[in-house]
């Protein structure tokens, strides 16, 4: 069976072009701005034996513009499709290189934390760090201060996922150059931390409560969200939870 990645990060730290990378070829649009709700996703097979979920996270957008309401329902058709698929096998963290956002934390403890409780591998992938000379001594340098947030990672790429063409000729080669190191160490770092058997949950419905109730009160910290009292109620139901659970979530963004 093929084991399932999980693309995450907040929208524009470049999921789509690290996804590129490891696919050879352009399958994903790239783009900055802040689109599609939190936790969409597309999966892509990628040889010898992965699937690739490429997933829609938190972002620093307007605030109201988006439903808690879709939220919920894109996460759980993520977490159905895991499941159906055999579970989680692995986390890639994908921000932008330079200083850590409190929605670099939030993505971080929305998918490692509260959906897969700890209990999956994490890398993480820094994009945009085409200029830095040293990447392995800048992450020696830095690392602490990601552990400071309460980011913990098996490894680390700081590396290159940028589409060469878009480049200046002179610079071209050595953008390539990054890029094929880049997948390299990822490659490399798949095969070393990627579980051999798959994470799954032991009890789904509890598992799903639980977590339903802690991803809203991720969602209430984020000005980008907005609370629609009844379609969250009809989109609990449609997922199983209990009127009393469902009157208790309810009753935390009142």
């Amino acid at each position: 069976m093929s084991k399932n990645i999980v693309l995450f990060g907040e929208t524009g730290a470049g999921k789509s072009s690290v996804l590129n990378l490891l696919k050879g070829s352009e399958v994903a649009a790239v783009s900055d701005s802040a689109v599609g709700c939190t936790f969409e996703h597309t999966m892509y097979p990628i040889p010898p034996n992965y699937n690739v979920f490429d997933t829609a996270g938190l972002s620093e957008g307007s605030a109201g513009t988006v439903g808690a309401d879709k939220a919920i329902e894109q996460l759980e058709k993520l977490l159905k499709q895991l499941s159906l698929t055999g579970g989680v096998n692995l986390l890639i963290f994908v921000a932008k290189f330079g200083r850590i956002t409190k929605t670099v934390e939030d993505n971080f403890n929305l998918f490692v934390k509260t959906i897969c409780m700890n209990r999956v591998p994490v890398l993480l992938f820094l994009t945009n760090s085409e200029w830095e000379p040293n990447p392995r001594k800048w992450w020696e340098e830095n690392a602490q201060e990601y552990r400071n947030h309460g980011m913990i990672f098996g490894d680390s790429v700081v590396g290159c996922a940028a589409n060469p063409d878009k480049y200046p000729a002179p610079v071209k080669p050595m953008i390539r150059e990054r890029r094929k190191q880049s997948l390299k160490e990822l490659t490399n770092l798949i095969e070393r931390h990627a579980l051999q058997s798959a994470w799954r949950v032991v009890d789904p419905a509890a598992w799903l409560g639980s977590v339903v109730i802690a991803v809203i009160q991720i969602l209430m910290a984020v000005s980008t969200f907005f609370f629609p009292t009844g379609s969250i109620v009809t989109v609990l139901g449609k997922l199983g939870l209990s009127s009393g659970l469902i009157t208790s979530i309810v009753n935390m963004f009142k």
